[in-house]
């Protein structure tokens, strides 16, 4: 769950608000972010096991062709202008899964398909079957990790994911 302040609480309870987006692409030292200036469109979804983003950004200045964000975690970030400036609430982090140009008269643009941890852990198979032995005594959660961690057999390999648990 996500926690405002104070002041963006009441920003948004105004009847007249400029909302604001912005998008952090992070990736080990590296990072660029966007904000409403460049980002043409967004079309953001987030639901309990499902998070996922179309974002198109103007790429008039042609910085994307030499620019690969593909592998980047991206932070989507809604907020508005508030009496304390301008503020921001980030979404949970998706992973650039794909980028394109798409042109139209006069207008570059790139488009970036951004997908949760979930969306892409669903698109993982195992490589074999895995059942465990009748006398296994292995918690779910260890089992969990193992998946996520890549180190169960049927696992090995695919990408690794971290898992925080909460009491």
């Amino acid at each position: 769950m996500r926690s405002l302040s104070g002041t963006l609480t009441t920003g948004q309870k105004s009847l007249n608000i400029s909302p604001l987006v912005r998008a952090v692409f992070t990736k080990g030292a590296n990072s660029y972010t966007y904000n409403t200036s460049r980002i043409l469109s967004l079309v953001h979804s987030e639901e309990p096991w499902r998070q996922s983003a179309e974002l198109l950004l103007n790429n008039s200045d042609l910085i994307f062709p030499t620019l690969n964000l593909i592998g980047y975690a991206c932070t989507i970030s809604w907020g508005i202008t508030t009496t304390a400036g301008d503020e921001y609430s980030a979404a949970a982090p998706l992973e650039c899964i794909s980028m394109k140009d798409d042109s139209m008269p006069g207008k570059l643009q790139t488009i970036f398909s951004l997908a949760g941890s979930f969306n892409m852990m669903d698109e993982e198979k195992a490589s074999e079957v895995y059942t465990p032995a009748w006398d296994n005594t292995q918690t779910v959660q260890t089992i969990l990790n193992a998946i996520a961690g890549a180190t169960l057999t049927c696992f090995y390999g695919t990408k690794v994911y971290a898992v925080t648990y909460d009491s």
